[in-house]
Order: C-alpha cells, then sequence, then structure tokens
C-alpha cells in the first residue's frame, strides 16, 4: 500500500483491511513507488525508492524484513559529491488552513558553522517537494 505521507510517499502492509492494528510501516525514509508483488512469491516485491541523497533504484523487499538494492547505476558518480544526508520535515498552516510540509537541510559542512540560507519555494500546483531524488529540481544542487 503506498500512501502520501509527511512529504514522503510511504509503503505499507495491510494485513487485515478491517482493522487498523494490522497497518505495517516497512520503510521509513525516502520515497517510494511502482511496488510490483512478485507473481509466484508472495512474501516478496519489487518497488522502486529514492530520497534527497539517492536517485531511483529498484530493490527487492521480502517479508523477513529484508530490502536489497537491485540496481545502484551512480553509485560511483555519487560517491564524488558531499551531500547533506539529514532533511527533517516541518509544516505549517497555509493560506486556507491546509497543513503545508517543508523541509529543513542543514549544510553537508556541519551545523555548527554559519552557512547561507537558500529558501526553495514549490510552485505548484503539480506536486509537493517530497523525500525524492530530483532530476529537473534538486535540493542539493
Amino acid at each position: 500500500l503506498e500512501l502520501g505521507e509527511e512529504a514522503r510517499n510511504v509503503l505499507y502492509y495491510l494485513s487485515n483491511l478491517f482493522t487498523n492494528q494490522s497497518l505495517t510501516r516497512l520503510i521509513n525514509s525516502g520515497t517510494s513507488h511502482d511496488v510490483n508483488v512478485h507473481p509466484m512469491n508472495s512474501q516478496m516485491f519489487v518497488f522502486t525508492h529514492q530520497s534527497f541523497v539517492e536517485p531511483i533504484n529498484i530493490y527487492l523487499y521480502s517479508s523477513d524484513g529484508s530490502m536489497r538494492s537491485l540496481t545502484d547505476h551512480n553509485k560511483a558518480l555519487l560517491a564524488q559529491v558531499k551531500m547533506s544526508p539529514m532533511a527533517e520535515t516541518f509544516s505549517f498552516s497555509g493560506a486556507r488552513g491546509d497543513k503545508v510540509w517543508g523541509w529543513h537541510m542543514p549544510p553537508s559542512s556541519g551545523t555548527d558553522k554559519r552557512a547561507p540560507l537558500a529558501f526553495l519555494i514549490h510552485g505548484g500546483p503539480q506536486n509537493s517537494w517530497y523525500d525524492e531524488w530530483g532530476y529537473r529540481w534538486n535540493f542539493q544542487t
């Protein structure tokens, strides 16, 4: 089950449609899409996953809770770049009282030093800023 939650697209496992106690969050960071259950083995599925610091890759998730990457095309390139791995969400009330999510990303050099501030505003209305890699708009650049 894919749900938009706190500026992420989160995967949940739902064991019983009629009780909310059966809802288990599978992944706690990044954004996941394109879930496909294995046709011969319902105990595993493949999906795409990405975050602010990781371009989209394909993963295999097994019912024992293990997750492994099936692709990692940009590993060598990403090793050459220093990015801020920390991203914290915050929320505020919008013009009509709607909850609006924002992101705070401390500089990769650490939070004990002064650094310039980039204030990025998403113009919408297509989408909001998710914890996902952006090929067009990327916080890290």
